[in-house]
Protein backbone atom coordinates (compact mmCIF):
# COMPACT_ATOMS: atom_id res chain seq x y z
CA UNK A 1 0.00 0.00 0.00
CA UNK A 2 1.25 3.21 -0.95
CA UNK A 3 0.29 6.46 1.39
CA UNK A 4 0.58 10.09 1.70
CA UNK A 5 1.21 10.95 5.08
CA UNK A 6 -0.02 14.21 4.92
CA UNK A 7 -2.35 16.35 3.06
CA UNK A 8 -2.47 18.74 0.82
CA UNK A 9 0.28 17.14 -0.63
CA UNK A 10 3.56 18.38 -3.02
CA UNK A 11 4.72 17.99 -6.41
CA UNK A 12 7.39 15.45 -5.26
CA UNK A 13 5.05 12.93 -3.07
CA UNK A 14 2.51 13.23 -6.23
CA UNK A 15 5.24 12.24 -9.24
CA UNK A 16 6.16 9.20 -6.56
CA UNK A 17 3.11 7.87 -6.22
CA UNK A 18 3.08 7.40 -9.65
CA UNK A 19 6.37 5.84 -10.15
CA UNK A 20 5.79 3.28 -7.24
CA UNK A 21 2.61 2.62 -8.26
CA UNK A 22 3.37 2.22 -11.91
CA UNK A 23 5.99 -0.23 -10.73
CA UNK A 24 3.84 -2.32 -8.67
CA UNK A 25 5.17 -1.47 -5.53
CA UNK A 26 3.23 -1.43 -2.03
CA UNK A 27 1.97 -4.85 -2.58
CA UNK A 28 4.56 -7.19 -1.17
CA UNK A 29 5.86 -10.27 -1.15
CA UNK A 30 3.47 -13.32 -2.48
CA UNK A 31 0.99 -10.70 -2.84
CA UNK A 32 0.15 -9.50 -6.68
CA UNK A 33 0.36 -6.00 -8.24
CA UNK A 34 0.71 -2.65 -6.51
CA UNK A 35 -1.54 -2.27 -3.51
CA UNK A 36 -4.20 0.57 -3.03
CA UNK A 37 -3.11 4.50 -2.66
CA UNK A 38 -3.89 6.63 0.54
CA UNK A 39 -3.41 9.21 2.37
CA UNK A 40 -3.00 8.65 6.35
CA UNK A 41 -6.13 11.26 7.58
CA UNK A 42 -8.43 9.19 6.16
CA UNK A 43 -6.87 5.31 5.92
CA UNK A 44 -8.43 2.75 7.43
CA UNK A 45 -5.54 -0.25 7.04
CA UNK A 46 -7.37 -2.81 8.54
CA UNK A 47 -10.26 -2.68 5.62
CA UNK A 48 -7.73 -1.83 2.95
CA UNK A 49 -4.86 -3.82 3.45
CA UNK A 50 -4.10 -7.15 2.88
CA UNK A 51 -1.78 -9.66 5.49
CA UNK A 52 1.58 -8.96 4.79
CA UNK A 53 1.76 -6.14 2.91
CA UNK A 54 4.50 -3.96 2.80
CA UNK A 55 3.45 -0.08 3.57
CA UNK A 56 5.64 2.89 1.68
CA UNK A 57 5.06 6.10 3.87
CA UNK A 58 5.85 9.68 1.69
CA UNK A 59 7.09 12.17 3.47
CA UNK A 60 9.48 15.25 3.48
CA UNK A 61 12.08 14.04 5.88
CA UNK A 62 14.95 14.35 8.48
CA UNK A 63 16.76 12.20 11.45
CA UNK A 64 14.11 13.63 13.83
CA UNK A 65 10.86 14.12 12.08
CA UNK A 66 8.94 13.65 8.62
CA UNK A 67 6.82 16.53 7.28
CA UNK A 68 5.48 18.38 4.40
CA UNK A 69 5.02 22.14 3.89
CA UNK A 70 3.94 23.50 7.59
CA UNK A 71 2.48 20.03 9.50
CA UNK A 72 5.50 17.54 10.53
CA UNK A 73 5.55 14.61 13.18
CA UNK A 74 8.06 13.00 15.72
CA UNK A 75 8.21 9.44 15.24
CA UNK A 76 6.14 8.90 18.32
CA UNK A 77 2.97 11.06 16.61
CA UNK A 78 3.98 8.97 13.26
CA UNK A 79 3.21 5.59 15.61
CA UNK A 80 0.08 7.09 16.94
CA UNK A 81 -1.27 8.27 13.83
CA UNK A 82 -0.64 4.59 12.16
CA UNK A 83 -2.24 3.33 15.13
CA UNK A 84 -5.44 5.60 15.23
CA UNK A 85 -5.85 4.38 11.14
CA UNK A 86 -5.78 0.45 12.54
CA UNK A 87 -2.24 -0.47 11.12
CA UNK A 88 -3.00 -4.42 10.91
CA UNK A 89 -1.02 -6.52 13.30
CA UNK A 90 -0.10 -8.79 9.99
CA UNK A 91 1.43 -5.31 8.70
CA UNK A 92 4.50 -6.91 5.98
CA UNK A 93 7.00 -4.55 7.08
CA UNK A 94 7.18 -0.35 6.40
CA UNK A 95 8.92 1.81 4.12
CA UNK A 96 9.43 5.73 4.98
CA UNK A 97 10.06 7.12 1.37
CA UNK A 98 11.83 10.62 2.83
CA UNK A 99 14.85 11.91 3.51
CA UNK A 100 17.47 10.92 6.45
CA UNK A 101 14.92 8.38 7.80
CA UNK A 102 17.66 6.09 7.68
CA UNK A 103 20.42 8.36 8.80
CA UNK A 104 21.92 8.08 12.72
CA UNK A 105 21.24 11.93 13.94
CA UNK A 106 24.41 13.59 15.44
CA UNK A 107 23.35 13.02 18.63
CA UNK A 108 23.91 9.40 19.18
CA UNK A 109 20.18 8.68 19.13
CA UNK A 110 18.78 5.79 16.63
CA UNK A 111 17.55 6.41 12.90
CA UNK A 112 13.76 7.62 12.67
CA UNK A 113 12.86 4.70 11.38
CA UNK A 114 14.36 2.45 14.20
CA UNK A 115 12.08 4.73 16.70
CA UNK A 116 9.34 4.88 14.49
CA UNK A 117 9.54 0.82 14.52
CA UNK A 118 9.97 0.67 18.58
CA UNK A 119 7.56 3.23 19.36
CA UNK A 120 4.62 1.14 16.86
CA UNK A 121 5.73 -1.87 18.93
CA UNK A 122 5.24 -0.06 22.54
CA UNK A 123 2.07 2.03 21.37
CA UNK A 124 0.39 -1.36 20.16
CA UNK A 125 1.07 -3.16 23.70
CA UNK A 126 3.70 -5.22 21.69
CA UNK A 127 1.49 -6.74 19.03
CA UNK A 128 2.97 -4.85 15.67
CA UNK A 129 6.54 -5.84 15.83
CA UNK A 130 7.44 -4.79 12.39
CA UNK A 131 10.76 -3.63 10.58
CA UNK A 132 10.65 -0.20 9.13
CA UNK A 133 13.05 0.60 6.15
CA UNK A 134 14.48 4.44 6.16
CA UNK A 135 16.39 6.00 3.59
CA UNK A 136 20.09 7.15 3.94
CA UNK A 137 20.73 10.54 2.77
CA UNK A 138 18.79 12.30 0.48
CA UNK A 139 16.46 10.33 -1.10
CA UNK A 140 15.16 9.96 -4.80
CA UNK A 141 12.23 7.66 -6.39
CA UNK A 142 13.09 7.30 -10.02
CA UNK A 143 11.25 6.81 -12.60
CA UNK A 144 11.72 2.52 -12.19
CA UNK A 145 10.19 2.98 -8.75
CA UNK A 146 13.43 2.26 -6.58
CA UNK A 147 14.24 4.25 -4.16
CA UNK A 148 18.12 5.60 -3.32
CA UNK A 149 19.88 7.87 -1.24
CA UNK A 150 22.28 10.19 -2.22
CA UNK A 151 25.22 12.01 0.02
CA UNK A 152 25.04 15.07 -2.36
CA UNK A 153 22.54 17.25 -1.79
CA UNK A 154 21.04 18.58 -4.98
CA UNK A 155 20.45 22.19 -4.55
CA UNK A 156 23.88 22.43 -3.96
CA UNK A 157 25.19 20.94 -7.32
CA UNK A 158 25.98 22.70 -10.18
CA UNK A 159 23.48 21.34 -11.92
CA UNK A 160 20.59 22.21 -9.77
CA UNK A 161 21.51 26.00 -9.42
CA UNK A 162 21.81 26.15 -13.50
CA UNK A 163 18.05 24.86 -13.36
CA UNK A 164 17.13 27.04 -10.53
CA UNK A 165 18.19 30.26 -12.64
CA UNK A 166 16.16 28.70 -15.61
CA UNK A 167 12.88 31.13 -14.75
CA UNK A 168 10.76 28.93 -17.20
CA UNK A 169 11.46 26.25 -14.64
CA UNK A 170 10.94 28.30 -11.73
CA UNK A 171 7.52 29.93 -12.35
CA UNK A 172 6.52 26.38 -13.81
CA UNK A 173 7.27 24.33 -10.82
CA UNK A 174 5.45 27.25 -8.35
CA UNK A 175 2.75 26.62 -10.31
CA UNK A 176 2.58 23.27 -10.23
CA UNK A 177 2.92 22.97 -6.73
CA UNK A 178 0.09 25.60 -5.93
CA UNK A 179 -2.00 22.92 -8.72
CA UNK A 180 -1.37 20.54 -6.28
CA UNK A 181 -2.15 22.16 -2.95
CA UNK A 182 -5.51 22.89 -4.05
CA UNK A 183 -6.34 19.22 -4.53
CA UNK A 184 -9.01 17.34 -2.77
CA UNK A 185 -6.98 14.15 -2.67
CA UNK A 186 -9.71 12.36 -0.41
CA UNK A 187 -9.62 9.30 -2.48
CA UNK A 188 -7.70 6.49 -3.27
CA UNK A 189 -9.15 6.97 -7.12
CA UNK A 190 -8.43 11.33 -6.84
CA UNK A 191 -4.85 10.47 -5.54
CA UNK A 192 -4.10 8.52 -8.80
CA UNK A 193 -5.88 10.36 -10.97
CA UNK A 194 -3.70 13.48 -9.04
CA UNK A 195 -0.84 11.72 -9.65
CA UNK A 196 -1.18 10.34 -13.38
CA UNK A 197 -2.25 14.17 -14.27
CA UNK A 198 0.67 15.62 -12.86
CA UNK A 199 3.55 13.48 -13.91
CA UNK A 200 2.51 14.07 -17.53
CA UNK A 201 2.62 17.61 -16.91
CA UNK A 202 6.03 17.33 -15.31
CA UNK A 203 7.57 14.69 -17.49
CA UNK A 204 10.42 16.94 -18.83
CA UNK A 205 11.04 18.38 -15.65
CA UNK A 206 11.94 15.30 -13.83
CA UNK A 207 13.47 13.29 -16.93
CA UNK A 208 16.14 16.10 -16.29
CA UNK A 209 16.23 16.06 -12.85
CA UNK A 210 16.70 11.58 -12.39
CA UNK A 211 19.58 12.39 -15.74
CA UNK A 212 21.32 14.94 -12.79
CA UNK A 213 20.10 12.67 -9.65
CA UNK A 214 22.16 9.68 -11.61
CA UNK A 215 25.71 11.65 -10.84
CA UNK A 216 25.00 11.23 -6.90
CA UNK A 217 23.25 8.08 -6.52
CA UNK A 218 24.09 5.91 -3.82
CA UNK A 219 24.13 1.69 -3.95
CA UNK A 220 21.45 0.06 -2.47
CA UNK A 221 22.51 -1.01 0.33
CA UNK A 222 24.34 2.37 1.41
CA UNK A 223 21.16 4.19 0.89
CA UNK A 224 18.72 2.60 3.13
CA UNK A 225 18.44 1.47 6.73
CA UNK A 226 16.82 -1.13 8.27
CA UNK A 227 15.27 -1.38 12.02
CA UNK A 228 16.39 -3.64 14.23
CA UNK A 229 13.63 -6.22 15.99
CA UNK A 230 12.05 -4.92 19.17
CA UNK A 231 12.12 -8.08 20.97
Amino acid sequence: MICLVFRPSDLKNIVEVYNLRNNAKGGGKNLPGPGEVCALDWADFSAMMQPKEKLYLLAHGSTMKVSTGKKECSAPELAKKLLDAKLRPDVGSIKLVACNTGTNPNNGLDPFCSVLSREIYTQSGKTINVRVTGVVGIEVVQQDGKIRGKNVRFSDTAEYKAMNYDVTWKDQVTAWESEIAQMNLGSGKEILQAADQMTRKTQAFFEKLYEINANYIQSKNDSRFHSPPNQ
